[in-house]
């Protein structure tokens, strides 16, 4: 039925998708993907980390393609002057006391912020006279390790070890630039899922402290 579905644009390229699909989903059948951190078909829209920042014909604002559902008509622009500047503001920000050392990095090569730095980041910085503030890491647990400057807060491991490892021990703590991922104080990191991702001892420290690969896991 005609009814069963929401005609849209995005980026000039007509779709048809069912109702209540989220922008940033229809986008790949246009063949987009949008530039994304925090969302991850697999846990609740946190809509945090604003890289999916897109431009809707007729709203006044940029939306989250993340957060926002299709709606019959709707045309879309990924690519638009003021979501390319949005995002680069987001790089900019996250970059600010990331440590530039991609060419030792383990993640590098394999790594969205560095993706996404050089598809959409600025040339270079505007913080250089300004010294990088860098954290100790963290002992989460016996096999996960949280390695704060490295960490670009999508919260993806928070949504994951409350909402499907069901034991709510992270956090995020503080606000603003002061916030990280916190651990309750009487609480370990020790769940049997929690070394999935970029956490375990010994293996690569990612950008960002994923737990989510045991979302799509057939066994889980």
């Amino acid at each position: 039925m005609a009814d069963s579905v929401i005609n849209l644009t995005i980026d000039g390229v007509a779709v048809a998708v069912p109702p209540g699909t989220l922008l940033i989903e229809a986008a790949k059948q246009a063949g987009v993907l949008v530039p994304h951190y925090c969302y991850h078909p697999g846990l609740p829209v946190a809509g945090v980390c604003r890289m999916c920042l897109v431009h809707v014909e007729k709203q006044p604002k940029l939306a989250i393609a993340c957060a926002t559902q299709v709606a019959e008509g709707m045309v879309v622009n990924t690519t638009a002057a003021e979501a390319k500047a949005a995002r680069q503001g987001v790089l900019e920000f996250l970059l600010i006391n990331h440590p530039l050392d991609c060419p030792i990095c383990d993640q590098a090569g394999e790594c969205e912020l560095q993706d996404f730095v050089f598809q959409e980041g600025r040339a270079s910085t505007r913080y250089t006279e300004y010294p990088k503030r860098y954290n100790p890491v963290e002992d989460f647990g016996p096999d996960v390790l949280y390695v704060p400057n490295r960490c670009i807060l999508c919260t993806r491991c928070v949504r994951f070890m409350e909402d499907v490892a069901q034991e709510p021990v992270l956090n995020v703590s503080e606000r603003g630039d002061r916030a990280f991922i916190g651990i309750h104080p009487e609480s370990r990191l020790d769940h049997p899922w929690a070394g999935n991702g970029g956490l375990m001892r010994g293996l690569p420290r990612f950008p960002s402290i994923e737990l989510i690969r045991a979302v799509s896991s057939p066994q889980m």
